[in-house]
């Protein structure tokens, strides 16, 4: 069992790695274009005062199309590359949850882990790890089984997380820095669910093993449920293109016309102009 564990552990890891370098090759490299943000910066010594009127009319459409070139100029590597920090965060946050739980229920009951009949833990920590077996530790059992039981429900909800923060061009794209107060939010209720219902079942049973038991069945029920429901959430949270964005990038393209007119000979206003005007939503029609 634990030999076939290993195994897939080592599959997986090398999948992994094939899968977060193969970008890195990508000759086709997008060209870098400056932000709008940082072009009107430029271009605001030629016109103070109109330049700061656009920026204060349209920061909106300003802010999301700086935040879409960005993206843009992301390589098949760099976007494999933030895929695999948020599923590395998916499983290092359930390892974690895991951790924290067991260092809880090691307390409540610790034959529940250690005693060779009651559960599976106290036959597999002698077979394969003797040494967590012979320590008699409740910080290593926790350590181990806190590992051990979460990273392969991390893995599924760290993917599908990984999907929804980074699918569809149409919305901005989110970061793993951008889920970390989701991940944490699903963890901490599904923590104090598991506690409630560890707190209900010693009240009417009066056992400290049923309360464990109960207090992992409840971390593996809702640990699924807030497994569907965080990508949702993280998919309906990204901020889509809206009428608003549209409007702005019309009155905004209509603006630095005008300046371009006043200002022919300006080569700052000229590189805002071009850029603006051949990025795939210069006519504000395209998706954003």
């Amino acid at each position: 069992m634990m030999t076939t564990l290993i195994q897939r552990l080592k599959a997986l890891s090398a999948s992994l790695l094939i899968f977060l370098s193969a970008g890195w090759s990508d000759e086709n490299r997008v060209q870098t274009a400056a932000p709008l943000s940082s072009l009107l910066d430029q271009a605001m010594y030629i016109d103070p005062e109109t330049i700061i009127s656009i920026q204060d009319k349209y920061h909106e459409f300003i802010e999301f199309s700086d935040q879409k070139r960005g993206e843009e100029q992301m390589t098949t590597g760099d976007e494999l590359l933030e895929i695999g920090k948020i599923i590395g965060m998916g499983v290092i946050a359930a390892i974690l949850y895991g951790v924290i739980h067991d260092l809880i229920t090691t307390q409540i009951n610790f034959a529940y882990f250690s005693d060779l009949y009651l559960t599976h833990h106290g036959v597999v920590t002698r077979d394969f790890f003797p040494l967590v077996y012979n320590s008699e530790s409740r910080i290593l059992y926790s350590l181990l089984w806190g590992t051990i039981a979460t990273w392969w429900i991390g893995l599924p909800i760290g993917g599908l997380s990984a999907l929804s923060a980074r699918l569809d061009a149409r919305a901005l794209k989110m970061t793993w820095h951008d889920l970390v107060y989701p991940v944490a939010t699903m963890m901490g209720t599904n923590l104090a669910i598991a506690l409630l219902a560890g707190g209900l079942t010693y009240l009417i049973s009066g056992s400290s093993f049923l309360t464990v038991a109960s207090m992992h069945n409840s971390s593996y029920l809702f640990g699924i449920i807030g497994g569907i429901i965080l990508p949702i959430y993280i998919y309906a949270s990204r901020p889509p293109e809206t009428s608003t964005i549209k409007k702005q990038c019309a009155g905004f393209t209509e603006d630095i016309l005008i300046l371009f007119k006043d200002h022919p000979d300006s080569s700052e206003i000229q590189a805002l102009v071009k850029s603006h005007l051949n990025s795939p939503y210069g006519n504000c029609k395209h998706a954003m």
